[in-house]
């Protein structure tokens, strides 16, 4: 085996312990450097609390839950990306909060369509973006 099969090798190997060593996937980057992303279920609050963006936000109950005949806002246990964090590449770390808005699923078979707002805050920057589709 050459020296950069064993290499390889050898990355292959800490990239699957450090995923199942925390029970959350952190990946080591070539240069060292490593990502990890925090997963939680769409119904939880993932530790937040009330002056934190919510990780899902669905519109009240009855009506506002339903968009047309055919499509309907949801809650379910799917995980989903709470946090992702990454080193900076000078020693410290920076991390991104995600929070999602109304599930939309539709009741003729075609199951989950996605959401209709996604919302990343880098912490670093205080910057918050939001996406709505």
């Amino acid at each position: 085996m050459t020296a950069l099969a064993q290499q390889s090798r050898s990355r292959r190997r800490r990239r699957r312990r450090a995923w199942r060593g925390s029970g959350r996937p952190a990946i080591p980057h070539i240069t060292g450097n490593q990502s990890l992303w925090t997963y939680y279920p769409l119904a939880s609050a993932a530790g937040r609390t009330a002056g934190d963006l919510p990780l899902y936000t669905v519109p009240g109950t009855g009506a506002a839950r339903y968009i047309d005949a055919q499509h309907i806002y949801f809650t379910s246990s799917m995980p989903v990306v709470s946090t992702f964090i990454r080193s900076d590449g000078v020693g410290g770390l920076r991390s991104w909060s995600y929070g999602y808005r109304e599930a939309m699923y539709n009741q003729m078979g075609r199951g989950m369509q996605g959401f209709r707002t996604l919302i990343e805050e880098d912490d670093a920057a205080g910057l918050r973006t939001t996406t709505t589709f």
